[in-house]
């Protein structure tokens, strides 16, 4: 072995020695319990504003379907009426609130 070697391995040794006085298992655990801790609370707050969303978009998504059904009933009334401007008119705005809905439902 030439002196080279011996003298990394030598070092190599020291340093790890060094390492392992330097590492306070509790301080390490209570680190890590720490860095655990600030995880679980990002998780906490991610889920509750994924929740708030999918709520939302639920609410956003249902109303859009309320509009949609009371624009098909006008247009029943209009066609009732023999008025096919309005009727198509009505069908018209269905159609926007309707796709709207659709958007929201793929957001889901």
């Amino acid at each position: 072995m030439g002196i080279i070697s011996r003298l990394f391995n030598l070092f190599r040794a020291n340093a790890n020695d060094m390492l392992d006085k330097a590492e306070d298992p509790e301080k390490m655990l209570q680190q890590m319990l720490s860095d655990l801790d600030v995880q679980k609370q990002k998780a906490k707050k991610q889920m509750t504003e994924a929740l708030a969303l999918q709520k939302r978009l639920e609410r956003d998504t249902e109303k859009e379907h309320k509009e949609a059904g009371k624009w098909e009933q006008k247009a029943i009334l209009a066609v009732q009426n023999e008025k096919d401007d309005l009727a198509k008119e009505a069908l018209t705005r269905k159609k926007e609130f309707t796709i709207r809905a659709t958007d929201y439902e793929k957001q889901l």
